[in-house]
């Protein structure tokens, strides 16, 4: 998509910046307004992030109107959660893998094999390649990866870095700490078990 996006702006770099950033950001341009889901972004609060002026938010929006593919891509634009930030916080660990152009099927796929090989949690994963610029790999891990299985993935061809933010349990950010859900993937109440083994003595 990127790539298409590249094509078609590429003697306006104004105007590509801010569509190449509402497709990452996932917002959709809809009879000439811009929209995350249901919820409409004011055409000025869009020209501040982009630090351009109104008159070349709008000159990007007729450009794209005017050219049927971008107008049905950018149309259909949704935006996705992302847990990266959020997961250290919650004692999850996140990786993150540079991919050599070319090689990210293979990188892929022996990341697959590297998760199925091992007992490993993974609770999201979110790649992109378009053949061109930066591939990734991002991981989100239950499991807190240790350093022999960091130089595993460092040693699979293709990948270029592996970056890594392992959750510090001890830090006052650590939300598992205040958070009042008791039964939860990450946290297993002492409450909870004391309870479960009444009951179960009761039986």
């Amino acid at each position: 998509m990127l790539i298409l996006i590249e094509n078609v702006f590429k003697d306006s770099p104004s105007r590509r910046k801010i569509v190449e950033g509402l497709f990452n950001m996932g917002i959709s341009i809809r009879a000439g307004r811009f929209w995350i889901g249901p919820i409409e972004v004011p055409t000025s609060e869009v020209a501040k992030a982009f630090s351009v002026n109104r008159r070349t938010v709008y000159e990007t929006i007729r450009q794209i109107e005017s050219n049927h593919v971008i107008a049905t891509i950018m149309a259909n634009v949704t935006s996705e959660v992302n847990c990266t930030q959020i997961a250290p916080l919650i004692g999850n660990q996140v990786i993150e893998m540079d991919v050599a152009t070319g090689l990210f099927q293979k990188v892929f796929t022996e990341f697959g094999d590297f998760i199925a090989g091992r007992s490993i949690k993974v609770t999201e994963v979110l790649s992109r390649t378009d053949g061109k610029r930066k591939s990734f790999i991002r991981a989100v891990f239950r499991n807190i990866l240790q350093g022999k299985d960091i130089e595993d993935l460092k040693r699979i061809k293709g990948v270029l870095k592996v970056r890594v933010v392992t959750p510090d349990l001890d830090s006052p950010s650590y939300l598992c700490k205040v958070c009042e859900v008791v039964a939860c993937p990450n946290k297993v109440s002492s409450t909870l078990q004391q309870e479960t083994v009444e009951t179960v003595r009761i039986r």
